[in-house]
């Protein structure tokens, strides 16, 4: 068991600082253009003062042919790769990318609500809590259940 913050075992860094005294402490929170409100809206809740500032900006790639190429062969790959999805703006950006009509390739979502974006989108989606271990025994058991025979039980 891995022991983080003041030596609980507590795998996630976002838990690891909820779980440190803030009351009257000021926070500067980094994080993407338009970033979600959630880990500002607890230290807030827990007395911090946050301000929070976007340091980078999210947007769609732009694939060259090379990209393309090499994104309709892992789409195509037997069996299909698993993808591992962690913002709904991904599932957007990957739809823009490839076309409307995403292939319905097996997919893990670290969310509710991302997970909703996928299934929206058509994919086949299984939801996974957003920690290392958690989606490496997604993955374990995706693999399994490929190695099983057709026809088997």
């Amino acid at each position: 068991m891995d022991a983080g913050c003041s030596g609980h075992a507590v795998p996630e860094p976002a838990e690891c600082a909820l779980m440190e005294p803030w009351a009257g402490a000021r926070v500067l929170l980094l994080r993407g253009e338009g970033g979600r409100e959630w880990l500002a809206d607890r230290w807030r809740e827990a007395g911090a003062t946050v301000q929070a500032w976007s340091v980078y900006t999210r947007h769609c790639p732009v694939p060259d042919v090379h990209d393309r190429q090499l994104l309709q062969t892992w789409m195509q790959e037997q069996p299909p790769p698993l993808w591992l999805l962690s913002s709904s703006e991904a599932v957007a950006h990957w739809q823009h990318v490839v076309g409307a009509d995403l292939p319905p390739l097996p997919a893990l979502a670290t969310h509710p609500r991302i997970a909703a974006t996928a299934r929206a989108a058509g994919l086949p989606v299984t939801e996974v809590a957003p920690q290392v271990g958690a989606v490496a025994e997604a993955w374990r058991r995706h693999v399994a259940h490929l190695q099983v025979p057709r026809g088997a039980p």
